[in-house]
């Protein structure tokens, strides 16, 4: 996977799609110039060497190979990546290195969580919003939801009155196990009363955005 977002990264992304129009494997790069949610969250687990939720995230995907480029690996990856991730040495060049992970069953994707959940203020674009999970997955899991689903986010409204916002549900997200929570970016508050658009984001970056906008200045 590449190290970051940067042009001069994404050659590494370019040769794994090349790669899979000979092998015809389902690979967990993806197939174009967009990060998904879960793309980043196992790049961060591997590159910060968080081994274990490294491996529950790519087993989630039911990524079953992995292939070390040795000259991109770097010092951080000096070792045998092997024992980090309980892998199984498959074949190793001068070049590269090829594990093989352990099967394991898959999430079928049916995670429960609140349809509703408060907010203090009233909703703008770029709040983040939680929502609780009715019961903890008891293994990591690939969270998708459905068309049309949606969670209704609650709020003050004027007068002391109470206001909702529906926000239809996109995008995709890793749960670990024993995650508690869900969280929504808003990203579009339509011009219909009470409709909008929240895209799932890992928690991950939800502490990111939190420490970046405690240093900002505030809220108006």
């Amino acid at each position: 996977m590449a190290a970051g977002d940067d042009v001069s990264e994404l050659e590494v992304e370019v040769r794994v799609m090349l790669r899979a129009l000979e092998h015809g494997h389902p690979i967990g790069n993806g197939y174009s110039g967009y990060f998904p949610e879960p793309y980043r969250q196992i790049r961060q687990a591997i590159h910060e060497h968080h081994w274990e939720k490294s491996n529950h995230y790519l087993r989630a995907l039911g990524i079953r190979f992995l292939l070390v480029h040795h000259q991109r690996s770097g010092p951080p990856l000096a070792h045998d990546p092997g024992q980090a991730l309980g892998t199984e040495r498959v074949v190793s060049t001068d070049d590269e290195t090829l594990y093989r992970l352990p099967e394991r069953r898959i999430s079928d994707g049916a995670i429960r969580y609140s349809t509703t959940a408060p907010l203090s203020t009233e909703p703008r674009v770029g709040d983040i919003v939680r929502i609780p999970l009715e019961k903890p997955p008891d293994q990591a899991a690939l969270l998708y939801p459905r068309d049309g689903e949606s969670v209704q986010i609650r709020y003050p409204g004027p007068n002391g009155g109470a206001s909702s916002l529906n926000l239809r549900l996109r995008g995709s997200v890793l749960l670990d196990k024993n995650d508690q929570w869900i969280h929504l970016q808003i990203v579009d508050i339509g011009l219909s009363a009470g409709e909008g658009e929240g895209a799932l984001i890992s928690t991950e970056r939800v502490e990111s955005e939190m420490s970046r906008r405690r240093s900002g200045p505030k809220r108006p």
